[in-house]
């Protein structure tokens, strides 16, 4: 039916299938649809292979994630085509260990909330390669990976510097008191980091012998290039 809805609304053409589609093909909308999949994920499994609609959710996620990374594909090599020749990129931090996500959420007895991470860690996992492969085309020009990582051991991580309330919930209150001590908390507010977490975060960047945290090199190589 979804294909009549289509025709309606004066496309030129049907939308096309997830598998089919990439590039800005994904702005015209993509179809995610599988016969005898249902709500449960066990509908229709009797058919044989389908999707389930929770699977159909999660390429969603996907493709989501995709077209954020070929606009930023697309802003990289603008920058280049102006001039630019080194590129500090980094990922995506872990959002579903922001406070504002675990007052939303709850953490169900874990420390982050997966379920948001998750988007972060496959767009990480995209970045990398397409970095590497920016290197390997663009070769006057240097790109490399960071990790926005630390060690929070040391650091109030279950709530915030500031009240928070503000925005949708995860900014801080006008005119409220902050906490006393800011050094020692990793989140500002709901979802903003402190000074303090922020210098920790770049000195890693900075000097890292680890791939997990900067890669190919990190900033002092970098600039050295």
């Amino acid at each position: 039916m979804h294909d009549f809805i289509v025709k309606l609304l004066g496309f030129k053409d049907y939308v096309p299938p997830f598998a089919e589609s990439e590039g800005k093909n994904i702005l015209n909308g993509v179809n995610y649809a599988s016969g005898a999949a249902g709500i449960g994920d066990e509908t229709g499994q009797h058919r044989g292979g389908r999707i389930p609609f929770n699977e159909q959710i999660k390429y969603h996620k996907t493709f989501f994630l995709i077209s954020n990374f070929q606009q930023l594909l697309g802003q990289l090599k603008s920058l280049y085509d102006t001039g630019a020749r080194k590129f500090a990129v980094y990922g995506l931090g872990l959002f579903g260990c922001t406070t504002y996500a675990v007052s939303v959420y709850g953490t169900h007895r874990s420390v982050c909330i997966e379920k948001v991470n998750m988007g972060a860690t496959l767009f990480n996992n995209r970045l990398k390669p397409m970095l590497h492969q920016l290197n390997t085309n663009l070769t006057d020009a240097k790109f490399t990976y960071f990790n926005p990582s630390g060690n929070p051991a040391a650091f109030v991580t279950d709530s915030s510097c500031c009240k928070t309330g503000a925005g949708d919930g995860e900014l801080c209150v006008p005119c409220s008191s902050p906490c006393s001590r800011p050094r020692q908390y990793i989140f500002w507010d709901g979802l903003h980091t402190t000074d303090a977490w922020n210098e920790i975060v770049v000195k890693s960047a900075y000097d890292s012998k680890t791939p997990l945290e900067a890669f190919p090199f990190n900033i002092h190589k970098l600039a050295r290039l």
